[in-house]
């Protein structure tokens, strides 16, 4: 609960006007408030999955982008015992990862 409260005070806080409404633009910026430094790449791909036809995401895609963010980081880090940010995946490894995720 405590994450979810620090979520939506990140997304309040880039919403214009607190409309209830976050637009493509302000995301990085409520991303990196929860804690997250993402690349312009994976950026663009939570832009293309999450975001609605009109180019805002409300509260309950924001929470889901942010889950699948934090279920990925932990996924990663699990593999990375050595912390060196890089891991070795068969085929079939990646492929239940980046299907669970």
């Amino acid at each position: 609960m405590c994450s979810l409260k620090h979520w939506q005070t990140a997304f309040k806080n880039h919403t214009k006007e607190k409309t209830g409404i976050l637009k493509a633009e302000r995301l990085r910026d409520a991303i990196i408030d929860v804690g997250f430094q993402l690349s312009s790449d994976v950026l663009a791909v939570l832009i293309l999955r999450y975001m609605r036809k009109d180019g805002t995401l409300r509260f309950g895609d924001f929470v889901s982008a942010i889950l699948r963010l934090t279920i990925s980081f932990n996924a990663f880090e699990a593999k990375d015992p050595l912390q060196n940010g890089t891991v070795k995946l068969g085929l079939a490894e990646w492929l239940k990862s980046s299907l669970t995720c």
